[in-house]
């Protein structure tokens, strides 16, 4: 009854609505079957077109995060209690407990011609932020040491002078600029609160460029001077606190806190040899800790000054050490032994309670220490070895000063105790006057010795060495000479090479603090490498003295530490900030290139460094983080009063430039799209840009690429088209900032491509082919690129390499001529066809390879494979052969061998002598490696109703169809009953 109820109910329906329900069956006839709904949220009001599905949210406290009802993205940098934020309007606003302020990009270019450029494109990545301009991308980074501030510049702007980018600051605080023009401060009513400082811009070669702040009105201003750069650039400024240990709690006058330092992990200890809490000089040491007293604090937890070990002149903290769980501590005046005999002291963390760093092990036996030797003048932990030096010890010149130095090693002798188990000694290598164990370091299985008066390689006269000593050579646990540092093709009279020195891993470094080559006292480093020139041999592999940032007087390298890849070095002498206010230095390995230890910062601001504060007297480096002591620092005791301080920094690696983002890649969701789908995006002039690499995931998900590069500042729709034709249109989906085209000359002020081989051309039309010529830079002497759409501007660089970066994991399994990177800029790789590639290569490798003219390729390297290229002999000249080798995209390019594959024209084989090739190789992959790609950032889109809305209406006009039917039916059978019914 219910059912015959229901039916007669559709029955009415559909009598008193038939036009309508006819209208809608049209409507649902007439849609194509894969009709597009598209509902995307409305990003015109979003910072960005990107945002993260669920499962890409970042998850870390650091990582920038979008919030829906406000429009903003977000991150807190717990380093310095900053809340960066921004809408995508350009404006980057930083909040803390004490008010805020805002950077906002105003200009970029050169004095006499800058650029405004208007909000750019953002991309979030984690912690990262970017915004994209046509030419440069400005980015934000919260990091460990604060939110690092940079800029990418691709290109050199136009003009003359130094590089400029300009910034319209607001808020809450009074910004100062330093003396030295190196920092800003930021500062309220109280005083200094946040600094803005460590410019660093370096360029393609991985150079330091010489860079400074500036003021003009509400703006800030970064210079550059770029004269002589290898582009692209990158500038990278810090928001950020220094960290100062100078606390009135444990320093005072006299007290020459910072005159020793080291660094280890979380933990740090500072000498303060001056200090008078257990007698006069008796001297002291503090052990600070990462995050005690609040997140990224470094708080004091250790005070090394008892009674119960130091005396009363003993000088304690002269010299310090730590690593992991053990510190040691020179008291190079100790008496125990002796007057002046010296001794040294163990301490290890958690003996005597938690966290303590209690006394396990006093160095002072008589058994190997005299009257005057001044042991533990210096001091060095590495695992279960300690070195201690003496370097006043006689044994070796006959009654005269000599020096000496002393392994000892823990276990050895009982558990837990640390016994001596070598001296360093021997007549061998030490001579009167040498001061053997000026300085020391220990790592692993190797230690060095510096020896500053030796005279070896001064003819007679004071030059100084280092001596390079290894466990198990000579004997199973003998520590055996195994290299001397003190040849005369680096080392010079006066020079006292080996003040300072340290080891780490496969690397040494020592310093020779008054050498001349940069200029009277200017002082100089040398980098030593093993099985450099050799098997166990150490080599020299890098000099620091470049007058690039070293000058007369500064002491370079009266301190030097090495951990890893980084080195840091300091410069008591230099002047930067006021008579011997000092410096450091730090070097990172392949900075520059494979294998190069290039400069990356410099701390030398008057932010933090005074007139005779000696900041550089002691460095130690351990991680992504470093320590300065400043022993001559007044900022506790008063002027004059050589109270001290130290200072740390965050060393983790600058953000290296490896190319601007020509291609934007995006990733649509929605309903319905079909294979042969299409995007573009249109902007309201009618310019259009298609999308290449359309790919599907399913019917709901579009990933692909837009070349946003010369497209015209302004908001652009989104087109998606099906195959059958099947449209939706996204409005102002897109939000395009605008910076000047390159001129069609790339060297600007100064700045230019010296080693990199560059390529400009304006105004190609669809069709045309740009040749660009590269003789000189290496092996490609020309490169010719057509385009398939009209360019503008159309830059490329070929750029001469020896080595392969980390990012491609495999090398061509051949022998390599030359590396090649090729890059385009301005173009797409769908607006470029390819190119055809000029090379030479000399007679000579070939010959010494035992190779022939016939055996050369061009292989190329993509998606992980490199694969060889057809490659074509052209001629003969000189000392060269001459090739040619066609190639569909740019990447990295191996000129290498084959052989036998080389395509050679029947006139050159005549001249040549070499076979003929009757047909083109096809490419043959060598090798493959799988890589991955990282996430691609989402716009989320939320689910289609027009489906269940068609499918609806479908079943309603099935249940009418049945009911109009069985009405039929019914009235056949029952007519006179059916009539009266109704």
């Amino acid at each position: 009854m219910a059912s015959f109820f229901g039916l007669y109910l559709g029955y009415c329906m559909l009598k008193k609505f038939w036009l309508l329900f006819l209208i809608i069956s049209a409507v649902a006839a007439s849609a194509p079957a894969s009709a597009l709904v598209l509902n995307l949220p409305d990003i015109s009001e979003m910072p960005s077109l990107f945002d993260f599905g669920d499962e890409n949210k970042p998850v870390s406290s650091s990582s920038f995060i979008y919030d829906e009802d406000t429009g903003r993205w977000s991150t807190y940098c717990s380093a310095d209690g900053l809340l960066l934020s921004t809408d995508g309007s350009g404006k980057f606003l930083f909040e803390s407990e004490m008010g805020y302020f805002s950077f906002t990009l105003k200009e970029i270019g050169r004095y006499e011609k800058l650029f405004s450029p208007g909000p750019g494109r953002l991309a979030v990545s984690g912690n990262e932020i970017r915004s994209f301009n046509n030419g440069f991308s400005e980015w934000y980074i919260n990091s460990d040491e604060g939110i690092e501030h940079g800029m990418d510049v691709l290109h050199s702007p136009p003009g003359t002078g130094e590089l400029v980018a300009g910034f319209d600051i607001a808020g809450d605080f009074i910004p100062s600029l330093s003396a030295d023009g190196q920092s800003i401060c930021f500062s309220d009513k109280n005083g200094p609160v946040f600094s803005y400082g460590g410019i660093c811009a370096t360029d393609a070669e991985g150079r330091v460029l010489n860079s400074w702040f500036g003021f003009s009105g509400d703006a800030i201003y970064w210079e550059i001077d770029d004269a002589g750069a290898v582009y692209p650039v990158a500038i990278d400024p810090i928001f950020g606190k220094v960290e100062k240990l100078q606390s009135s709690d444990y320093i005072a006058a006299g007290d020459k806190f910072g005159y020793s330092v080291s660094i280890s992990g979380d933990y740090s200890i500072v000498g303060a040899y001056g200090n008078d809490a257990a007698g006069s000089g008796a001297g002291a040491a503090y052990i600070f800790q990462k995050d005690s007293g609040g997140a990224d604090n470094w708080g004091l937890v250790q005070r090394l000054n008892s009674k119960e070990y130091i005396a009363v002149g003993d000088n304690f903290g002269i010299s310090v050490s730590l690593n992991g769980d053990y510190a040691i501590v020179g008291a190079y005046d100790n008496d125990t032994a002796g007057s002046g005999a010296g001794a040294a002291y163990i301490f290890q963390k958690d003996s005597g309670g938690a966290d303590n760093w209690g006394l396990v092990q006093r160095l002072n036996s008589t058994e190997y220490i005299a009257a005057g030797d001044e042991f533990g003048h210096s001091v060095s932990v590495s695992g279960d070895y300690a070195i201690v030096g003496a370097h006043l010890n006689k044994t070796a010149g006959g009654g005269n000063v000599a020096g000496a130095a002393y392994i000892f090693q823990k276990d050895s002798g009982g558990a837990d105790n640390w016994g001596l188990v070598k001296r360093l000694n021997s007549t061998e290598y030490i001579a009167a006057g040498d001061e053997f164990g000026h300085s020391v370091s220990v790592s692993g299985d190797y230690a060095i010795v510096g020896a500053k008066l030796n005279k070896t390689a001064g003819g007679g006269n004071v030059a100084g060495a280092a001596y390079i000593f290894q466990k198990d050579s000579g004997g199973a646990d003998n520590w055996g000479l195994v290299k001397r540092l003190n040849s005369t093709e680096y080392i010079a009279a006066g020079d006292y090479f080996g003040y300072s020195v340290s080891i780490s891993g496969d690397y040494a470094i020592v310093g020779a603090y008054d050498n001349d080559t940069a200029g009277s006292g200017a002082g100089a480093v040398y980098i030593f490498q093993k099985d450099s020139g050799g098997a166990d041999n150490w080599g020299l592999i890098q000099r620091f003295n470049s007058t690039e940032y070293i000058a007369a007087g500064d002491y370079f390298g009266a301190s030097v530490s090495i951990s890893g890849d980084s080195a840091i070095v300091g410069a008591l002498g230099n002047d930067a900030a006021g008579s011997y206010a000092g410096a450091a230095y730090i070097f990172q390995k392949d900075s520059g290139g494979a294998d190069n230890w290039g400069l990356v910062k410099k701390f030398q601001s008057t932010e933090y460094i005074a007139y005779w504060d000696e900041f550089g007297n002691s460095v130690s480096i351990s991680g992504d983080s470093a320590i300065v002591g400043a022993p001559g620092n007044d900022t506790v005791g008063g002027a004059g009063s050589d109270s001290g301080a130290a200072y740390i920094f965050g060393t983790s690696q600058l953000p290296s430039f490896t190319s601007v983002y020509t291609l934007t890649a995006i990733r649509i969701t929605g309903t319905d799209f079909a294979p042969g789908v299409q995007v573009k995006i249109v902007n309201d002039a009618g310019a259009e840009i298609a999308a290449t690499g359309e790919t599907l995931t399913g019917t709901t998900q579009i990933d692909c690429t837009l070349d946003l590069n010369g497209a015209a500042a302004g908001l652009w729709d989104i087109v998606i088209t099906n195959a059958d034709g099947g449209m939706v249109t996204f409005a102002d989906a897109y939000r395009v900032g605008a910076f000047p085209a390159p001129a069609a000359s790339t060297s600007g002020g100064g700045g230019s491509n010296t080693d990199t081989g560059v390529g400009s051309s304006n105004n190609l039309k669809a069709g045309d082919t740009a040749s660009f010529g590269f003789e000189g830079k290496g092996a490609v002497n020309e490169l010719s690129v057509k385009v398939n759409e009209d360019t503008p501007n159309l830059m490329v660089t070929v750029k001469k390499q020896s080595y392969l970066p980390s990012s491609i994991a495999n090398a061509p399994d051949t022998d390599v001529y030359e590396y090649e990177e090729v890059k385009t800029y301005h173009a797409g790789e769908s607006d470029v066809s390819g190119g055809v590639f000029e090379f030479k290569v000399t007679k000579s490798w070939l010959s010494d390879k035992g190779y022939t003219l016939g055996d050369v390729v061009m292989l190329h390297y993509k998606d992980g494979v490199w694969a060889a290229l057809p490659t074509v002999f052209v001629k003969e000249q000189g000392g060269y052969y001459y090739y040619s080798a066609e190639t569909p995209s740019f990447s990295w390019f191996a000129i290498g061998i084959e052989e036998g594959a080389t395509v050679i024209p029947e006139a050159e084989a005549e001249k040549t002598q070499a076979p003929a090739a009757t047909e083109i190789l096809t490419p043959v992959a060598t090798t493959l490696s799988v890589q991955t790609e990282a996430p691609v950032p989402v716009a989320e889109n939320q689910s289609s109703l027009l489906m269940p809305v068609i499918l609806g209406i479908v079943v309603i006009l099935l249940i009418i169809i049945g009911a109009r039917l069985w009405q039929r039916r019914q009235k056949s059978k029952y007519p006179e009953w059916w009539d009266k019914k109704l």
